[in-house]
C-alpha cells in the first residue's frame, strides 16, 4: 500500500480517536504489554510509529523519548498526549524506513505495534539498527499469526481484511524479519497465544546491553 494511502489512513483515524473511548480501549487491552514491552528502555529513546502516543505514559523515569510517525494527525494527538502527561518529548512526522538521525544516536530503539504497517519493515528494522548504539537495545512489541492451531486460521483469514482497511499486515513473520535485519535476538516473550511477540535484540551479534 502506498505511503500516501497509509498517512490519510491514519490520519482520520487520529481525527476519529484522538483519545477518550480509543485511548482507554488501548489501556484496556494494551497498557500491560506496552510497560514490559518497555521496561528496560533507558537513556535516548527513539520509537517509531508512535501514533498517538499510547506508549509514553509507560516508559521508566528518566527516559528522553524522540517519537516519530509517517501521520502528521498522530503526531499532532500525541504531543498533546505528552503534554496532558507532562512529558517533554521530541515528536516528528517522518518515514521509519529513511530515518533522519546519525548512525549510534540512540540507547534504546523501540517500535509498538508499527512493523505490521510499514511498507518495508526489513527496511525500518534495519534503520533502528543502524541508528541504535552499539551496547543499545532494540525493544519490539508486534503481532504475528497466532501459535495456537485453532486461532491460526483465524489470523489469516483476518488478514487480507485488515490490509485492506487499515493498512495492517497482521502475520508477517516478525521474528524472522528481525534476524534477517542483522539484530541479535536476546529473547522472546510470546502472548495472547502467539499473537503478541515482545522481542529483546541487540544491534550487533555478540553485544549483550546490560
Amino acid at each position: 500500500m502506498a505511503e500516501r494511502r497509509i498517512r490519510e489512513i491514519y490520519d482520520n483515524q487520529a481525527r476519529a480517536c484522538g483519545g477518550g473511548a480509543c485511548g482507554a480501549l488501548d489501556g484496556f487491552l494494551m497498557g500491560r504489554l506496552r510497560k514490559r514491552a518497555l521496561r528496560a528502555a533507558r537513556g535516548e529513546v527513539l520509537e517509531i510509529g508512535i501514533g498517538l502516543g499510547a506508549s509514553l505514559p509507560h516508559y521508566p523515569p528518566g527516559c528522553r523519548i524522540t517519537g516519530l510517525d509517517l501521520s502528521p494527525g498522530s503526531i499532532e494527538r500525541a504531543r498533546a498526549r505528552a503534554r496532558n502527561l507532562g512529558l517533554e518529548a521530541e515528536l516528528h512526522v517522518g518515514d521509519a524506513q529513511a530515518l533522519p538521525f546519525a548512525d549510534a544516536r540512540f540507547d534504546t530503539c523501540v517500535s509498538q505495534l508499527c512493523l505490521c504497517t510499514v511498507p518495508d519493515p526489513l527496511a525500518a528494522l534495519r534503520e533502528l539498527r543502524r541508528v541504535c548504539r552499539p551496547d543499545g537495545l532494540v525493544l519490539l512489541l508486534e503481532h504475528t499469526t497466532s501459535t495456537n492451531a485453532l486461532l491460526s486460521p483465524l489470523c489469516r483469514l483476518c488478514g487480507p481484511l485488515l490490509t485492506a482497511t487499515v493498512a495492517c499486515h497482521p502475520n508477517r513473520p516478525v521474528e524472522c524479519l528481525v534476524a534477517a535485519s542483522g539484530l541479535t535476538v536476546q529473547g522472546v516473550d510470546r502472548r495472547f497465544a502467539g499473537v503478541f511477540r515482545l522481542i529483546r535484540a541487540t544491534p550487533y551479534a555478540g553485544e549483550q546491553a546490560d
